[in-house]
């Protein structure tokens, strides 16, 4: 897994080798890459559930399981990094049970209901935005798998005798495998190209791109 040094110095290369003429200096690269990021996180999200490749390309952003603990009302309050939940489990008599999620619109019909109220056996959760509440209130306990959200990459630099110099205790590293770093690097090269209005590196760069795919 390249380093963020690695991305700069590959971004700077293959923008020269491209056509272009001018530098990009660190805060652009900080500004440029991280929308690279977010542009090619987004796109692997919205097909999570269903394409296997996406959910690879998004593996180091989901956690292993974390067992919680339920107040007695019910109630966790979610980490502050939580994109998307990927599974709730409760451990009952020595068996993994699924938590499943309700939307708050049917809450109520399934709290009312004779047949199908929630049990330690068929335990329900809603998610709100600060916290998960489960039903019944007393499950106690359960086990929690989610997606993270994206935390930009960063080169991180010192100025020595006035030039930027890499520093990696400053710098956030990016998650992804070298494949999909390739990708978000030629995602940054088609914003150089159209930010700095190189109509040659932006043409080259969406080619690869394309190639990716």
């Amino acid at each position: 897994m390249a380093t963020i040094d690695e991305a700069y110095r590959l971004l700077k290369y293959r923008a020269t080798k491209s056509g272009f003429n001018g530098s990009i200096s660190p805060d652009d690269f900080n500004l440029i890459f991280p929308r690279a990021e977010m542009r090619f996180f987004n796109s692997k999200y919205k097909t999570y559930q269903i394409n296997q490749e996406n959910i690879e390309s998004l593996l180091a952003f989901k956690t292993d399981p974390l067992p919680i603990t339920i107040d007695n009302a019910g109630k966790y309050t979610k980490p502050t990094d939580v994109l998307h939940i990927d599974s709730l489990r409760h451990t009952l008599n020595g068996k993994d049970v699924e938590v499943v999620r309700v939307e708050d619109d049917r809450l109520g019909n399934k709290l009312n209901s004779t047949y199908d109220m929630p049990t330690l056996d068929f335990p329900i959760y809603v998610e709100y935005k600060a916290y998960l509440q489960f039903y019944p209130i007393n499950l106690a306990s359960a086990n929690f798998i989610y997606l993270q959200n994206i935390i930009p990459s960063k080169w991180g630099y010192i100025l020595v005798n006035g030039r930027p110099v890499y520093n990696v205790g400053t710098s956030v590293q990016p998650r992804y495998d070298d494949t999909d770093l390739d990708e978000i690097l030629f995602i940054a090269m088609s914003d150089i190209g159209i930010n700095m209005r190189d109509v040659e590196v932006e043409q080259y760069a969406e080619r690869k791109i394309q190639t990716e795919k």
